[in-house]
């Protein structure tokens, strides 16, 4: 790595860990509330330890997404951070000394809610259907500056940029879920970074929404609009001064 992908990605690791530690901090605004199975799973999974360890869980899925960064740092993953990544990838009873036991048997209880009330027909499932991917335009084109592009499978691509970077947002509007996004921000000197909430959370990639409800449309779609604006705001301060 050059110097500057060094900063690079320190900043966007410090940044990282900042974003999960408010999740924590404020009771989970997003986690607990994000339609999407793993994010309700690591909320789950976070609620099973005590209050005090919450941060060091959410400090090793942080590390363990930017291993580069942590080796720069000197912040290797300790046994017990290990320890909890593998209580949770494992979903069983493990023992480590810092907490006790954990358990964490599946699916979350709010998981398993949503997907019965579905086959109750208590709720519907939202499809990506012509109507809701028009919600999602307008909704994008009126939260985000500039005008957003549909492309041939009716996703949607917006771009923002300046005279040394630029922050491309990818919106998924078909195929097995019915939204889902990432961005990329690509800067001069080759620097380039791929992330969504889920990606700065240590989850994983993609953010999507695959128990999203016809009841719980509006609220995804303002959640979808505000993470994209947050980064397009925040990014472009992560790269390292000299390309600002």
């Amino acid at each position: 790595m050059t110097e500057l992908e060094k900063q690079f990605a320190v900043n966007y690791y410090r940044w990282a860990q900042r974003e999960f530690q408010r999740e924590v901090e404020n009771d989970f605004p997003l986690l607990s509330r994000l339609r999407c199975r793993f994010s309700l799973r690591v909320y789950e999974f976070m609620l099973s330890l005590p209050p005090d360890q919450r941060r060091i869980f959410a400090l090793a899925r942080v590390k363990h997404s930017n291993p580069e960064a942590t080796e720069v740092c000197g912040e290797l993953i300790t046994e017990t951070e290990r320890e909890m990544l593998r209580a949770y990838q494992n979903k069983s009873v493990v023992e480590y000394p810092a907490v006790g036991a954990v358990h964490y048997g599946g699916p979350s209880k709010r998981e398993q809610e949503i997907e019965g009330a579905i086959r109750k027909k208590e709720l519907r499932a939202q499809h990506s259907n012509k109507a809701f991917r028009a919600t999602v335009l307008a909704r994008v084109t009126q939260g985000l500056r500039g005008t957003p592009e549909v492309d041939q499978l009716e996703g949607i691509k917006h771009v923002a940029q300046a005279d040394d970077w630029t922050i491309t947002t990818s919106i998924g509007l078909k195929g097995k879920f019915p939204m889902r996004y990432t961005q990329y921000l690509k800067a001069r000197e080759g620097l380039s970074l791929e992330t969504s909430f889920h990606r700065w959370m240590g989850i994983m990639g993609d953010t999507y929404w695959d128990l999203l409800t016809t009841d719980a449309t509006e609220e995804a779609t303002e959640q979808l609009v505000s993470l994209c604006a947050r980064f397009i705001s925040e990014g472009p301060r992560l790269l390292p001064e000299v390309l600002r």
